[in-house]
């Protein structure tokens, strides 16, 4: 199908009322990669003739009347799709960012006068893919992200919204947390607590066939890893994002111990036995075994009064 390669691609505009279309975008600008968001088209704003099947990739863009100025955000890939004669609902896991460079060539062709579709005419469609690619490095992944920001300062819509990414949580006497301190059961795994067990540089042996994965970076979107097989292919590292790392640690921490299997199929984590290989280097994680690979939880003891 054409809208999985690099050179075709499905577009969608989230839309909705006024205050729910601007919660959604706002959402879609900080959720991570792997989040999962679902949009609503009434049938009239879908291109006709269009094919939206679970598996297909997309490229999700903003823009709002008189749609004559359009930011490209971030990739997608459809998880589920129900459709009925009146309307088309729509499951989207979250991509990277689109890198800088996009926001021209697509302005471009969808603002001229022949241009080949009519955005504004409809919010869900395929066209060409004008540029738009991802981000090849963690430092672009964060660059895509805020030229993504940026550009919607031209989007009255956003004009009176500040958007940030947490970067530290701090207490009320300016101190910075740690994980020395009390937090709820299921937390999210931050980089710096990833950056306590792993360096850039050091080599992690996974636990049930052991191998090694090499850390090349760590930042908000994930771990970049290479392997054996990655070298060979000549691929270079590749990011592990920050939702699989993530998803595994919440449930490790809400239930107390996962193992492989729970991580692969029930979580659909591709990359579990890196993933399990970094969290028994966490602080209060033990290996219980690795036939299969099997991790405990215990948290470590809080002193009193805290």
């Amino acid at each position: 199908n054409a809208r999985h390669t690099n050179d075709r691609w499905m577009v969608t505009y989230p839309r909705g009322s006024l205050g729910e279309y601007h919660q959604q975008n706002v959402a879609i600008l900080g959720a991570p990669e792997g989040e999962v968001v679902e949009v609503v088209y009434n049938r009239r704003w879908v291109q006709p003739g269009l094919a939206v099947e679970p598996g297909a990739g997309c490229a999700i863009v903003f823009a709002d009347s008189p749609y004559e100025y359009f930011v490209p955000v971030r990739f997608g890939v459809l998880q589920r799709v129900e459709e009925t004669d009146s309307r088309v609902t729509m499951t989207c896991r979250l991509g990277a960012f689109v890198r800088p460079g996009a926001l021209e060539p697509l302005n471009d062709r969808w603002s001229g006068p022949d241009r080949p579709v009519r955005p504004g005419d409809c919010f869900l469609f395929e066209d060409a893919n004008p540029g738009l690619v991802g981000p090849r490095s963690l430092e672009e992944a964060e660059e895509a992200w805020r030229e993504a920001v940026d550009a919607l300062g031209g989007n009255g819509f956003f004009q009176r919204t500040s958007v940030a990414r947490l970067d530290a949580v701090i207490d009320e006497s300016g101190r910075e947390l740690d994980d020395t301190q009390t937090v709820s059961v299921g937390s999210t795994v931050t980089a710096s607590r990833i950056r306590d067990a792993v360096a850039p540089g050091d080599v992690i042996q996974t636990l049930g066939n052991p191998s090694p994965n090499r850390i090349h970076g760590i930042g908000s979107d994930g771990v970049l890893v290479s392997t054996p097989k990655s070298d060979r292919e000549g691929r270079g590292p590749q990011l592990v994002p920050m939702w699989m790392i993530d998803d595994a640690w919440r449930h490790l921490t809400r239930h107390g111990v996962v193992d492989q299997p729970t991580v692969t199929d029930g979580l659909n984590i591709k990359r579990s036995a890196f993933v399990m290989a970094l969290l028994a280097r966490f602080d209060g994680v033990r290996v219980l075994s690795t036939r299969p690979t099997t991790l405990e939880y215990v948290p470590r003891a809080q002193p009193p009064g805290r």
